[in-house]
């Protein structure tokens, strides 16, 4: 008897081994556990050297509405069309239409999206049920910050991800290799990888057929009208629209654009949306947005309104209020809160 209850004490000392990986990217009771795995190489990413000047579908909309053009983040855009006054003061009076395509929309799918998420971002994305988002960032191991993005959990195991345009190619980089178990994600255990990758897509890639997705944003106390009034004053759809809270997300077809929308944009205001369109369907439903939207007091809006509003609003920029030249981490720019 003694004997048999020798081995089943070995037995039980024995099963917990097989229960860690201790590559695991984290684990309760990690630092009591020896470091597996070859240690992974830092993240190294190299701005590609005079790219080429890019354009969205909405380009020649633009110039037609007699936009003044610049670079920026690689991209021709408007930085206004009338002035800088009478945007932001249509933003913060009757709405805003802002051509935000060039920004980066991917998407993590999967059983394992969540997880993944959660190693790459600093926010909590277990705190989001379908039909929620959140603010938050990429962070090296050191705090550094790769970008700041949103995160919108549209259903159970599909999560939008959207970055900034200047960034899309550094944080696809970043993801992927993260994904692939190729980089470094903890200085202190140097093996840790992720045990099951996730589904990325960039869905601005039209391989993704009727996925794809892109960017237009419609700000301001008059936003909501405007959709509703794109609908044809569909009363089921403005009942949902209307009860959305902020930084929710739904899908809807207002005047028969098959639309991901979410309660959220870069303005600070509160009535305010970005609508996820299909990159061919972009400029039609500009064009529409303003058909609607103009006899509501809504002027199309420009680099310039965009930085005026998010400023007065106190929201930080990449490259200028985060990371940039001094580094500057979450916390350094007042948005420490959101990395739990």
């Amino acid at each position: 008897m003694a004997g048999a209850v020798g081995a089943l004490r070995r037995d039980d000392a024995a099963e917990p081994e097989a229960a860690f990986a201790d590559s695991k990217p984290y684990f309760i009771g990690h630092e009591r556990r020896s470091n597996a795995g070859n240690p992974l190489p830092p993240f190294r990413w190299e701005e590609p050297v005079d790219p080429p000047l890019l354009t969205t579908n909405l380009h020649e909309t633009h110039k037609a509405l007699g936009a003044r053009m610049v670079p920026f983040a690689g991209y021709d855009m408007p930085v206004w069309y009338t002035s800088v006054s009478e945007e932001h003061a249509a933003v913060r009076e009757t709405a805003g239409l802002f051509d935000v395509t060039h920004m980066g929309v991917l998407d993590a799918r999967g059983p394992h999206a969540l997880e993944f998420l959660n190693v790459v971002t600093g926010n909590d994305v277990a705190a989001l049920t379908v039909g929620e988002s959140q603010y938050s960032q990429f962070l090296l191991p050191d705090g550094s910050v790769v970008d700041d993005l949103m995160v919108y959990r549209v259903e159970d195991e599909v999560y939008l991800v959207v970055v900034n345009a200047s960034n899309n190619d550094k944080d696809w980089a970043w993801l992927n290799a993260v994904n692939e178990g190729r980089v470094l994600i903890d200085s202190e255990r140097p093996g840790a990888h992720i045990q099951h990758p996730a589904d990325l897509r960039d869905l601005r890639d039209p391989q993704h057929g009727a996925d794809a997705r892109v960017d237009i944003a419609l700000q301001g106390p008059r936003a909501a009208d405007i959709l509703i009034a794109l609908s044809g004053d569909d009363p089921v759809f403005a009942k949902r629209l209307k009860g959305m809270r902020w930084a929710g997300v739904m899908r809807g077809n207002p005047g028969g654009f098959d639309l991901i929308i979410s309660r959220t944009g870069y303005t600070g205001e509160r009535v305010a949306y970005e609508l996820f369109v299909h990159p061919d369907r972009a400029v039609e439903l500009w064009n529409a947005l303003m058909a609607a939207g103009e006899p509501l007091g809504m002027k199309p809006c420009g680099l310039a309104a965009r930085d005026s509003t998010r400023t007065e609003a106190g929201l930080p920029l990449y490259g200028h209020e985060m990371a940039g030249a001094q580094n500057l981490n979450p916390a350094d720019a007042g948005f420490g809160s959101f990395v739990k």
